[in-house]
């Protein structure tokens, strides 16, 4: 499979123009300043105004459940405090952080984006703000699996908090059928005993689980969400908010999300520095583990990767599986608002450098640099 770093990213010249917005300009002749035009009123909304007062100086957010992939959520308490909230909650995680948001018990938060479709289908008040990297999810096989094709028949478990939804979608994507029968739940902590002990063929792993796969040398990896397609072509994690904090309060929205991409942008520049963060404020475990996480994925994609293909390319899957009813259109007209990260696109166009504190953890704007 092609390695994702090895694909052309949008022109330079343009980096905050989507792929709809270049294929616009580019069919309208538009170069320059008109080009420009275009981008800097973005795609589909009107230019809004976000430059007033905080509507409310209390911000809600979850607390860290271990959870590696979501830490600019974490990184972002920091940011917080900097863009004028003076209360900021964090909440435990529950059985059910989507209607916590919508709910407003939770104004803000990161997570995985196919699950967000799901429950935007099914009905909940939720907008979808940002992407924040490609996927941290990987498919782990037993000795003798070379390919994913060679999983049809067999039994392949996943994170039972996560659901069989995404397994399938891989799985259906390469033509192989799925039911109870081949995709098993299994409690996040067990499924590399599960692999190791040959209860399962597979896994569908995420961090920090596929690195203790990894370390363990248990199976080998056949799908990376990080580097394979078209996996690799998409956000995994997103920026969600209820529609209600939202509609009520673009400033504090625009500025959550700025703290929310201020978080990854701080991975990208100081990925050791976000890494002992994390670690002595106890939202991670593991030091090693932790740095090994932050320094695969790929956090400095927000301001390239087009969000919307994301939410559309999940929709479509889901839809493929049965999972949902409404189509990737409707779910995005209704729960999607780019908006705030368009502009933020353009007012942050290079990741911050670290300052010379302990974690780095200034807003001085600067070059990104990453191997």
């Amino acid at each position: 499979m092609e390695s994702e770093r090895s694909r052309p990213q949008w022109p330079e010249r343009y980096p905050n123009l989507s792929r709809r917005g270049l294929l616009r300009a580019g069919g309208l002749g538009l170069t320059g300043a008109g080009a420009a035009l275009l981008f800097g009123c973005g795609d589909d909304e009107k230019p809004f105004d976000t430059s007033g007062p905080l509507e409310s100086t209390r911000i809600r957010t979850f607390a860290s459940d271990g959870t590696i992939c979501t830490s600019p959520m974490y990184l972002a308490r920091e940011f917080l405090a900097q863009e004028g909230f003076t209360d900021l909650q964090t909440l435990p995680w529950t059985g059910d952080i989507y209607a916590d948001v919508a709910d407003g018990k939770v104004d803000i938060a990161i997570d995985f984006g196919l699950i967000l479709v799901q429950q935007m289908d099914a009905g909940l008040h939720l907008k979808a703000l940002a992407g924040v990297h490609a996927g941290c999810y990987e498919v782990f096989a037993r000795e003798g699996i070379a390919t994913i094709g060679q999983l049809d028949g067999k039994k392949i478990a996943h994170d039972e908090t996560i659901g069989p939804g995404f397994i399938a979608t891989i799985l259906r994507w390469v033509g192989i059928p799925t039911d109870e029968r081949t995709l098993v739940g299994y409690p996040a902590k067990q499924l590399v005993a599960a692999l190791a002990n040959g209860e399962v063929d597979a896994v569908l792993a995420t961090p920090p689980f596929n690195h203790r796969l990894r370390a363990a040398k248990v199976g080998h990896v056949v799908v990376s969400g990080t580097d394979d397609r078209p996996w690799a072509q998409y956000f995994c994690c997103m920026v969600y908010a209820g529609s209600d904090f939202v509609k009520k309060n673009p400033v504090a929205t625009k500025r959550a999300l700025r703290a929310f991409l201020k978080g990854a942008d701080f991975i990208v520049r100081d990925p050791e520095g976000a890494a002992r963060y994390l670690v002595e404020h106890k939202d991670t475990e593991d030091y090693d583990e932790t740095l090994a996480e932050l320094k695969h994925l790929n956090y400095n994609i927000w301001r390239t990767y087009d969000a919307e293909d994301s939410l559309r390319y999940f929709s479509l899957r889901m839809k493929d599986t049965g999972d949902i009813r409404g189509t990737p259109a409707q779910i995005i007209k209704k729960n999607a608002d780019w908006r705030f990260v368009d502009e933020l696109k353009r007012e942050m166009p290079m990741a911050f450098a670290p300052s010379s504190s302990r974690f780095g953890l200034d807003c001085t704007i600067g070059p990104v640099e990453r191997a």
